[in-house]
């Protein structure tokens, strides 16, 4: 079967947006151990525009398919697969095959079974999608920043996907945040999204 997949040819850090280009690759059946995800979300985060670039040392492998994040369904299992079954919703520790060239902008990707973590059914398929690099990024942030309960944390960009999740966690930590936004209209839309 084939599908589609984003995929870099040629380094491009003036225009990364000309390093990507769509691609047929076949689908490579799971073996002993592993299974195959039809892909439903891949994000996009900087990590994923500097492997366009050429910049990022965790993409090297050309031609290869970039993408550190994203959830999917899984389509098929190979022989003793015993933790996930056709039909759950799973996402990667990282999509970790990224570094060989083998990353979340593809329809379908095999992975070995201990690289993937089932999603709960309270889990939108959209929260799944961005289980790795920005969650990892916050607990990073509130490490070095060693803001402690009671003081206050500074979050510039606080409507991005990064911002909201880093209020979420400073608050859960009893850091009082304060969110800068560039758009009158985001004040709001932010205090809905994280209350």
């Amino acid at each position: 079967m084939q599908y589609d997949a984003i995929e870099v040819q040629a380094f491009d850090a003036g225009n990364p947006a000309t390093a990507a280009q769509v691609v047929r690759k076949t689908v490579k059946e799971p073996g002993q151990g592993e299974v195959l995800v039809q892909m439903k979300y891949a994000g996009v985060n900087p990590s994923d525009v500097f492997s366009l670039m050429g910049v990022y040392p965790g993409f090297t492998q050309l031609p290869g398919v970039p993408g550190f994040d994203g959830m999917g369904v899984v389509a098929k299992v190979g022989a003793s697969v015993t933790a996930f079954s056709e039909g759950q919703r799973v996402t990667s520790l990282g999509w970790l095959t990224t570094s060989q060239g083998s990353g979340s902008w593809q329809q379908y990707i095999t992975l070995p079974q201990e690289k993937l973590v089932a999603l709960p059914d309270e889990v939108s398929d959209e929260a799944g999608a961005q289980f790795y690099i920005n969650p990892v990024t916050v607990v990073g942030l509130l490490e070095v920043a060693a803001v402690q309960p009671g003081q206050h944390l500074l979050i510039t960009a606080a409507g991005s996907t990064l911002g909201r999740m880093l209020i979420k966690a400073a608050r859960a930590e009893g850091i009082n945040t304060i969110g800068v936004v560039r758009r009158p209209e985001a004040v709001q839309e932010l205090k809905d999204s994280t209350g």
